[in-house]
């Protein structure tokens, strides 16, 4: 039996709206990428100046992400993730 709703009594599944899938085009990926001095090695990222050393992976970031990825799992390293190389 139909409802007012051209769904069957009893049937709760409601169908709301549209959904859409939204593409985001990959940014370019910078030459120098992930290298001391150049860009972030975070991909959505790549800002210049990237001086923090991840000794996990052997790549660059910039501040704004090395704090960001050493806050998601402070415990597991010990705060030591990254250090920041400064040419004398």
């Amino acid at each position: 039996m139909l409802n007012n709703n051209n769904t069957k009594s009893g049937d709760r599944t409601m169908h709301v709206g549209i959904f859409f899938r939204l593409e985001h085009p990959d940014p370019e990926i910078k030459k120098d990428k992930g290298l001391k001095g150049g860009s972030c090695n975070r991909q959505n990222c790549q800002a210049p100046n990237a001086i923090y050393y991840n000794h996990i992976n052997k790549k660059y970031y910039c501040k704004t992400c090395a704090e960001e990825i050493t806050r998601w799992n402070p415990e597991e390293f010990n705060d030591q993730l990254f250090y920041e190389e400064i040419d004398p």
